[in-house]
């Protein structure tokens, strides 16, 4: 973008982004695993001196307990990377640690003007200040949108066009789950879903997405019999970076798609924790019918379209009530009687009963009611945090509501939601807002205009006024008929 600086470190040839997390020299970017790359910046930060191993891990690790094989990988990995075959680059001091040895020059470059100006600030001061800057609303982690993954959506090779509601709602559930690994950015559901049977390459794909990793699959599903198979991929290149396969009766499906997503995500980062992979496996559904019937629901409550949205409405909520029958634990179905409510209540459903719910007291009480329901079942869940503060904010306003949202933010720094985004403006944190905002953007890069419209209410309610009109003109030409903007 015109006018955008990064932190630059170049040294041997190679140029290092600690902004965007890469690593590249003349030939063009050069792959790293995360937690690799963690250590090359470390070491690149303390150039010239000695680091000890006690202290690398101690950095790069700082809540987990991982063995010298883990940093002796990391190190394997940038020697390689650096095509560092002597060592002269990254040395290693026997008993004593590592020295990154080339001469480093840190520069400010514009991502618009190749020409570099010499930067005077030391490079663990910009980190720092880096960090500082995206670990605000709890998004502790860094943001790096050139490696992103985008869960493109999975294809139905059964043929059979009335199962496209389950692999569409296992596209945005292996969507969710990636994005809860910390160190694991992923693509909005919203913009991937738009490569749908799409004729483009990878490469294409990804660069319209921003990713340098798309996971794809297809399914095929029987009365006896479920196959899934999936493949991550680097889409510059387009080469397999990992496949894996389930194959058996539809019984082993949920307990193996928690499976698949652990490896998914150890693939794209080596050292995910076990807590992590543990608390994917806590929220598999006990049930397959259940999480067919949760799955039956939100695609119903996400085709309301005027005309039938009284009907929608009822049918979702009958498919939940029954996923309740069968699962009375199921968190998703649970928050999904408390979204059937809450929609019933916000806007009417002329000519269907469910009319009557429309600003009907007990409706939003109901909402309420089955949001916390969801919350208590599953406290790790973001969705039925979001839900529940989504649900207060028509309760009560956007100061019972922010600690929810606040919440699920922290348990999925992932989380796309531009409700989100509303309340942090209505609440008095328009700063908040507007980091909120342009976040957002970034991971769900094929944003709708509604975005415009609130990071122009977050330069609003700042006083922004001239930052403000321009987004807010363009969303209102893009959505002739939202009244608010």
């Amino acid at each position: 973008m015109p006018g955008q600086y990064s932190t630059v470190v170049r040294f041997s040839g190679f140029e290092l982004s600690p902004a965007y997390r890469r690593l590249s020299n003349a030939a063009g970017e050069i792959a790293l695993r995360a937690k690799s790359f963690d250590v090359l910046l470390y070491l690149v930060g303390a150039a010239g001196r000695v680091v000890s191993k006690t202290e690398l891990l101690d950095a790069v690790w700082p809540d987990v307990t991982v063995s010298d094989e883990s940093l002796e990988r990391c190190v394997s990995d940038i020697r390689a990377a650096l095509s560092d075959v002597d060592r002269s680059i990254l040395k290693t001091v026997a008993r004593r640690g590592y020295i990154f040895a080339a001469p480093v020059e840190h520069i400010e470059a514009s991502t618009s003007d190749s020409q570099a100006i010499k930067w005077k600030i030391p490079a663990f001061i910009a980190i720092c200040a880096l960090a500082i800057v995206l670990s605000f609303l709890g998004l502790n982690r860094t943001h790096e949108m050139t490696r992103l993954v985008a869960v493109l959506p999975i294809v139905n090779a059964s043929g059979h066009i009335e199962q496209d509601y389950f692999v569409d709602g296992l596209t945005e559930d292996l969507t969710l789950a990636l994005a809860q690994f910390k160190s694991i950015n992923v693509v909005a559901t919203s913009s991937a879903s738009k490569f749908k049977n799409s004729a483009l390459s990878p490469k294409e794909i990804g660069e319209k997405l921003g990713a340098a990793f798309l996971l794809n699959g297809n399914l095929r599903q029987s009365p006896d019999k479920i196959v899934l198979s999936l493949q991550l991929v680097n889409s510059a290149s387009g080469a397999q970076l990992w496949s894996g396969q389930y194959d058996g009766a539809p019984e082993g499906f949920v307990g193996a798609k928690s499976d698949l997503i652990g490896t998914i995500a150890s693939a794209l980062d080596a050292h995910i924790t076990k807590a992590e992979l543990d608390r994917i496996a806590l929220k598999s559904p006990s049930s397959l019918d259940a999480y067919d019937l949760v799955l039956q629901g939100n695609a119903l409550i996400r085709n309301t379209h005027v005309e039938k949205r009284g009907q929608s409405i009822s049918d979702a909520r009958a498919r939940y009530e029954a996923a309740v029958a069968i699962a009375p634990r199921s968190a998703d179905a649970a928050e999904g009687l408390a979204n059937s409510y809450l929609m019933a209540w916000l806007e009417p459903s002329p000519g269907h009963p469910t009319n009557d719910e429309f600003q009907a007291p007990n409706s939003l009480k109901w909402a309420g009611d089955y949001a916390r329901h969801a919350v208590e079942l599953d406290e790790t869940s973001a969705s039925a945090r979001a839900t529940l503060g989504w649900v207060l904010y028509w309760q009560s306003g956007p100061a019972e509501a922010l600690p929810s949202f606040d919440r699920a933010i922290e348990l999925n720094p992932g989380l796309a939601d531009w409700r989100y985004g509303l309340l942090l403006s209505h609440g008095g944190r328009a700063k908040d807002a507007e980091i909120y905002m342009k976040r957002i953007m970034q991971i769900d890069p094929l944003y709708p205009p509604r975005y415009k419209y609130l990071l122009g209410k977050a330069y609003f309610f700042q006083g922004k006024y001239d930052s403000a009109l321009p987004l807010i003109r363009q969303a209102a030409v893009e959505m002739p008929s939202h009244r608010p903007s």
